[in-house]
Order: structure tokens, then sequence, then C-alpha cells
């Protein structure tokens, strides 16, 4: 499911500078865990 969830995202912040989009998957990341 997160895997699903972080394609989503790639494709989302295609056009978004590389810092911007590792602060989006971090976030993320931290939301999915957070949910557990």
């Amino acid at each position: 499911m997160a895997g699903m969830a972080l394609g989503t995202i790639m494709q989302a912040t295609q056009g978004v500078p590389g810092a911007e989009r590792l602060q989006q998957l971090q976030n993320l990341a931290l939301g999915e865990m957070g949910d557990d």
C-alpha cells in the first residue's frame, strides 16, 4: 500500500525540485508510520 502511495506521489511531484520532493516523501513516510 505504501509503495503505491509513493508511486503516486512520485508522479504527482515530477515537476517539483528534488529537495522539495524529498521533503514530501519524508512527510509521507512519517505519516504512514504515524498511522501504524
